[in-house]
């Protein structure tokens, strides 16, 4: 599925939201819920200069958005794989969009710096 061209964030060359940047929505599955995941994902998103959000949903998965250059997006895709010492991921659903694409529309927003919800 490819987005929606990027408009400008304001920040000139950020590498998060700039033309470069592209986007991954995942769906983790697993024992995922209560064991720190959200907050772990929040923090290594940041570390690597994502934009986006981390959320749980109601039956039982973990729900991620992040925007920013390929590989920040690939080096969380893999700790997402991973994720923090209790978490059990059994499989993680992963949708990318090519740079210079915003997610769709149903996904926003994605507030800067990256949220847990």
């Amino acid at each position: 599925m490819t987005g929606r061209p990027l408009e400008p964030d304001g920040t000139p060359g950020s590498p998060a939201t700039g033309p470069t940047a592209g986007w991954c929505h995942l769906r983790v599955l697993g024992r995922v819920q209560g064991v720190g995941y959200r907050l772990s994902c929040q923090q290594v998103a940041r570390q690597l200069g994502l934009v986006g959000w981390v959320r749980n949903l109601a039956d039982g998965s973990v729900e991620v958005l992040a925007i920013g250059p390929d590989a920040a997006l690939a080096s969380l895709v893999a700790w997402c794989r991973q994720g923090p010492p209790l978490a059990e991921v059994e499989r993680v659903d992963v949708r990318q969009g090519p740079a210079g694409t915003a997610p769709p529309a149903e996904l926003a927003p994605f507030p800067d710096p990256f949220s847990a919800r």
